[in-house]
């Protein structure tokens, strides 16, 4: 094992006299110390500060015993933020890799756009379904993960003639796509669109290369009529 910390003196010893091991001296992050062996990859055979005697009959003989580690556990706890519905806490194990779950929160008026360790936090730190491990080293430990609530934009567009065509978009301060794209039907027109049910004026809109009519949910201005 290569990523521990700390140095150990050798310990003399004394042919059938006991003597209590040396306390281990070495850490490993995310690890627990559980005891001695006489094998590189072996079980424990001593604990820490045994008393111990004749472990070699040798003269002048050498024994060399090898820190066993064990990893810690911890627990992700998922807090709804604000919102509702419930997860259920993970089981983890330090080096070991598990994926978050997606969101199970809802909350009206929003998008839930990943997970932070921080309440406040407008930039997801996770994704849905992102592998993770080792998000504490301390054994027992509890991590908090927050669903990122951004206010939602919800777009409707009507059209005159076939039906009713509806579009729905984030609206991210992240630097993500926050437009929508509407298409509307062979020989049908747009007749409204409507921002969080707040009717929108048409300059708002831009014609796209393909020639279809593009809102921007930021509200940047356009200049193109319908």
């Amino acid at each position: 094992c290569e990523d521990f910390e700390g140095k150990m003196a050798d310990q003399a010893m004394k042919f059938d006299v006991e003597a209590a091991l040396d306390a281990n001296g070495y850490s490993r992050e995310g690890y627990l110390f559980a005891g001695w062996a006489l094998e590189a990859d072996g079980d424990v055979v001593f604990a820490d500060m045994e008393v111990v005697k004749n472990l070699t009959s040798d003269v002048d003989g050498e024994v060399t015993l090898y820190a066993v580690w064990t990893p810690i556990t911890y627990t992700i706890e998922f807090n709804n933020n604000g919102g509702t519905g419930k997860i259920e806490p993970m089981a983890m194990t330090y080096d070991v890799t598990k994926n978050l779950p997606e969101t199970g929160f809802q909350r009206d008026g929003y998008f839930c756009v990943g997970w932070s360790t921080k309440a406040d936090s407008n930039l997801p730190e996770f994704s849905f379904g992102q592998p993770v491990k080792n998000l504490s080293s301390k054994d027992g430990d509890t991590v908090t993960l927050y669903p990122v609530w951004i206010q939602g934009a919800y777009v409707t567009v009507k059209t005159e003639g076939d039906g009713i065509a509806y579009a729905e978009a984030n609206y991210l301060k992240s630097g993500l796509d926050t437009y929508v794209i509407m298409v509307p039907s062979v020989g049908n027109r747009i007749a409204s669109v409507t921002h969080n049910g707040v009717e929108v004026d048409r300059s708002k809109f831009t014609v796209d290369g393909d020639g279809n009519f593009r809102y921007d949910i930021l509200n940047v201005q356009g200049n193109n009529e319908i």
